[in-house]
């Protein structure tokens, strides 16, 4: 039996909210993640054909997500997934980028020094570079890096950036194009070829939203533009079971209102 004694008012009508999607908005230490973990073990408790698709921001936070629902639980907690963005992105990845030209069996980069070496191969091979074009490598990754997580398309201008170099589009597309020949990926590749896929896919996202009667999300004033993105890809509609929760200075605390 779950125990919802513990809880406050507010967060217990948090906890058992059934009536589609919500945001629920409390400070730093007030007990959003808890509340999100008994929600999800309320909704695989009390309906056997209930699945629930948990996402977090840390590992360490996944890990602590699984250990509550499996406490709770105990086997009955497979019917969740708690994971990572990118841990969700790995997996439907892993089953269907073939879409995408990626193979099951892709590796992800661990070591800057790794993907320096295949923008060094992009760049000396493939591509004439441009004016202004910073010569650190670093640097040029971190550029790269930057238009993932605002989710760019590979074409026009960046939306974080004052003005988007003309090289850049095409220094973009050229690294993302070698990620998928050489069959390995980066962090922030990750979340760009899975909102490719969903959005690409009709089938594969069909499959994804039937998989997952509910949806959470611990965290959400922390998702960049392309975990935003694939949340929206995901629950595309506001009958979705979407139940986010998110810090709010503003109203800090409230559960203690």
């Amino acid at each position: 039996m779950i125990a919802f004694e513990r809880l406050n008012r507010n967060q217990r009508r948090a906890a058992e909210w059934n009536g589609g999607p919500a945001l629920v908005l409390a400070g730093p230490g007030s007990g959003k993640t808890a509340v999100l973990t008994l929600r999800v073990a309320r909704l695989l408790e009390e309906d056997e054909s209930a699945a629930v698709l948990a996402l977090t921001f840390t590992d360490r936070a996944a890990a602590e997500m699984r250990e509550r629902v499996e406490q709770i639980l105990g086997e009955y907690a497979d019917r969740a997934k708690l994971c990572t963005f990118h841990e969700f992105a790995i997996d439907l990845l892993g089953q269907h980028g073939s879409h995408l030209g990626i193979r099951p069996d892709f590796q992800l980069f661990t070591q800057d020094e790794d993907r320096v070496a295949v923008l060094e191969e992009v760049l000396r091979n493939r591509f004439g570079g441009g004016p202004g074009m910073p010569s650190d490598r670093t640097n040029l990754l971190h550029l790269i890096d930057r238009l993932f997580s605002e989710s760019y398309g590979g074409a026009g201008p960046s939306s974080s950036l004052a003005s988007t170099p003309e090289w850049l589009p095409s220094l973009f597309n050229r690294y993302r194009d070698a990620l998928v020949a050489a069959n390995r990926l980066d962090s922030g590749s990750l979340l760009h070829f899975t909102n490719r896929l969903l959005a690409e896919k009709p089938a594969v996202a069909r499959v994804v939203r039937l998989a997952w009667s509910h949806i959470c999300v611990d965290g959400l004033q922390d998702t960049n533009r392309a975990q935003y993105d694939l949340l929206r890809l995901v629950a595309p509609d506001r009958h979705h079971n979407l139940f986010v929760v998110a810090d709010d200075d503003p109203v800090a605390y409230c559960w203690n209102r």
